[in-house]
């Protein structure tokens, strides 16, 4: 097609088309809930791709993540019962149908290197989302807390996948916790606010107590601590990637470690911005700096499968840069449009990168991305279920 970029050459197609997923393990809960979810993926039909049902289950979280910008716009107040728990049941939707597209590939005999990058693609989207329902409640948030928090949700998702380049799997959990055990985390205090109702959860979150060894009283400690745990999980995290690729590959898991470069550097850009700019458009920053590490991240995904090196110089840090300059150098009323479009033209830019990968991959497996086709089955000698 005439508008498809040309990302990939024939030798990385090739290399995609062999590419196997490597996934992590299993925690205890689950394996509680993978009956449920193999249930759910037997009721299915079979000609639905399990693209498809990752798709149906982001959709959900999308439209929370919009409806929380206009009713909770500057983080200062707690959200009315019904976008709470439309949060916990999109959170809870997402996190039951990501579980079921992979047990729907194995079921179908349909898994794919696109697959791959849907999946998990969409979990980078949806750290945005968690992010955004995280500081909604956690209200009223200092901006400087609710960067922290996107830093700790966001980074380590970028370093499942430079652990699955350099060390060969993708990891999923952290010895008895993992991605589900941390969604129900999340999920649960978002159900509280729903079930004590907006005006009770303000008073609990604006209580203020005094300290001896502070200046003046201060609001209950539980968000900082709350945030200040998940930073160390964070940082455990990174530090034991780090030390499982550097032990596995000697020196060059040392020289992997600067693929962490751009991720870094933008984590560091974020702690940058104007404050002015960061009190008038915090979520667009947040928007920004979201697409930023999903635009690393995909990246990441793609070329770990292509075969081909991860490119550490990234243009966009440029562009991020560009719009934390300007948030200085120009007043609020010219600085605020500024970061509106250059988010606005990134997310573009990355939707067409996005949809020529995509393409890409699709004629070379001869597949369809929400349907599984025959051509597919016969070109891998799988057998189609009828």
């Amino acid at each position: 097609m005439a508008w498809v970029l040309p990302v990939l050459l024939e030798e990385n197609l090739d290399h995609i088309a062999a590419h196997k997923y490597s996934p992590g393990h299993y925690t205890a809960l689950d394996y509680v809930l993978s009956h449920l979810w193999q249930g759910i993926a037997e009721a299915l039909p079979k000609w639905l791709a399990p693209n498809a049902i990752t798709f149906i289950g982001f959709a959900p979280l999308v439209l929370v993540y919009i409806l929380s910008w206009f009713i909770c716009p500057f983080c200062d107040e707690a959200p009315p019962r019904w976008l709470a728990l439309s949060y916990v049941g999109a959170l809870y939707f997402y996190q039951t149908m990501d579980a079921v597209d992979g047990k729907q590939a194995r079921r179908t005999g349909s898994s794919t290197p696109l697959g791959h990058l849907v999946d998990h693609g969409c979990d980078c989207l949806t750290g945005m989302s968690q992010h955004a329902a995280l500081v909604m409640i956690l209200m009223p948030a200092d901006m400087h807390w609710v960067f922290q928090c996107m830093r700790s949700i966001q980074t380590p998702i970028f370093l499942a996948a430079w652990h699955d380049r350099h060390a060969g799997f993708f990891p999923t959990s952290l010895g008895p916790i993992g991605v589900t055990e941390l969604q129900y985390m999340l999920m649960s205090p978002i159900l509280l606010t729903a079930v004590v109702g907006p005006e009770v959860w303000q008073r609990w979150m604006t209580a203020t107590v005094e300290l001896p060894w502070a200046s003046e009283n201060v609001r209950i400690l539980i968000v900082k601590a709350w945030l200040l745990q998940s930073l160390a999980m964070a940082l455990f995290c990174i530090v034991r990637a780090m030390g499982t690729v550097c032990a596995s590959r000697g020196f060059a898991g040392v020289s992997a470690l600067k693929d962490l470069l751009p991720v870094l550097l933008l984590n560091v850009l974020l702690g940058l911005w104007h404050p002015g700019l960061v009190a008038a458009a915090g979520r667009m920053i947040s928007l920004f700096t979201g697409l930023s590490i999903f635009w690393m991240n995909v990246q990441m995904i793609v070329f770990t499968m292509a075969g081909t090196e991860f490119p550490w110089l990234q243009w966009s840090l440029l562009l991020y840069a560009s719009a934390v300059i300007a948030s200085w150098a120009l007043p609020l009323e010219f600085s605020r449009p500024v970061l509106c479009c250059f988010t606005a033209a990134f997310g573009l830019w990355l939707l067409w990168w996005l949809l020529s990968v995509v393409e890409q991959i699709k004629a070379k497996l001869g597949i369809y991305a929400f349907c599984i086709t025959e051509k597919y089955h016969a070109r891998n000698g799988t057998k189609k279920h009828s």
